[in-house]
């Protein structure tokens, strides 16, 4: 019974620890967060900037945003970031939170210290559909003729 209840309780401790965050719930109450260990996943967005030591890219998760510091040998496991007609990455990462990063100006964000990319971006065709197609051609048509039909008025005073 005793033996259990160990086990019982390694399991609930072991949860709790790898428990990952909200963007939300780090930024409702950035004090208590600020610099502890946080889990979090989303999808990279935006571009990559190249800075002394590691990159700098942006999370979403949700409707909220924040910026992470990714050392260069965590930054090479990241293939895209949502851009137009690209799905980014979603990863999992696990850093420190910065209420005020002193090294980035005083701007939070993460320093990032495992990297671990749950499911691959990738990137979209863009397909017009036909009726859109075909109102383009009628259009330019139309603007073709009224064109040469305000030309040629001007020309001959009519």
């Amino acid at each position: 019974m005793r033996l259990i209840l160990i086990i019982l309780l390694f399991l609930l401790n072991i949860n709790a620890i790898s428990c990952a965050h909200t963007l939300k719930e780090i930024f409702r109450d950035k004090d208590y967060f600020d610099k502890k260990i946080v889990t979090i996943e989303g999808e990279l967005v935006g571009d990559i900037i190249k800075k002394q030591g590691g990159v700098i890219v942006n999370l979403k998760e949700g409707h909220q945003f924040i910026g992470l510091y990714i050392p260069y040998s965590l930054a090479s496991k990241i293939n895209y970031t949502r851009k137009y007609l690209t799905i980014g990455d979603r990863v999992r990462i696990k850093g420190i939170f910065n209420k005020e990063c002193p090294l980035h100006f005083g701007e939070q964000d993460i320093h990032v210290q495992e990297l671990e990319v749950i499911k691959k971006g990738k990137k979209l065709k863009e397909t017009v559909v036909f009726p859109k197609k075909i109102t383009a051609l009628l259009l330019s048509i139309i603007t073709l003729i009224l064109g040469v039909f305000y030309l040629t008025t001007k020309r001959y005073g009519r």
